[in-house]
């Protein structure tokens, strides 16, 4: 199971950061008061958290993480940076970054309901790793769904386009370092595996 089900708002609060992406986390941040003073953390402790957050920020479980990290590790190129850019090239976070879902947590409910097709099939599985070359197109029976009226409408990443007359994204390749995201400090999370 790799989609949180419990209370997000709980999950915000004790890492003080908009994980989950919605505007109403923002509001119940600004409102939170200022935490008392604690005990510094440890290492360990900072490195875990930052494991946290970049696991709940793209929806996955403990598994589906550890076994990304595996495949980062092992490729010969910078293990956080392939990592980061694993996480970035999965379905459920492309249709998130073409601006299609206001959330990642949407991105993935549009996949798994089958709104999209990638090679001429209908995909359902938001962890598919999309390459260099790949074509998702949103399924005919979809294109009148006031969910996508405004499809390529908004800014999408450089390494996709989004073509709005024919409603498909167009993997033009995979994200570069300064591409990746920035709110994740990926050195700890490979600190935390590293132990």
């Amino acid at each position: 199971m790799g989609r949180f089900i419990g209370p997000k708002a709980k999950i915000c609060k004790r890492f003080e950061a908009n994980i989950f992406g919605s505007p109403k986390f923002d509001r119940i941040l600004a409102k939170m008061p200022k935490k008392r003073r604690m005990k510094r953390p440890s290492d360990y402790g900072n490195q875990l958290k930052e494991k946290q957050i970049a696991r709940f920020t793209y929806g996955l479980s403990e598994k589906q993480f550890s076994k990304y990290y595996k495949m980062a590790y092992n490729s010969k190129e910078v293990t956080g940076e392939t990592l980061l850019r694993v996480l970035e090239t999965r379905l459920d976070n492309l249709i998130y970054r073409a601006g299609l879902a206001s959330t990642r947590s949407q991105a993935r409910q549009m996949v798994g309901h089958g709104h999209f097709e990638m090679k001429g099939y209908k995909v359902t599985v938001p962890s598919i790793l999309v390459k260099a070359g790949d074509v998702i197109t949103l399924r005919k029976k979809m294109q009148s769904s006031p969910l996508y009226v405004g499809f390529g409408e908004t800014d999408s990443m450089k390494w996709m386009e989004v073509d709005k007359k024919a409603k498909s994204i167009t993997v033009g390749r995979l994200p570069e370092a300064d591409e990746l995201e920035k709110t994740i400090n990926v050195q700890l999370i490979v600190e935390y595996y590293s132990r």
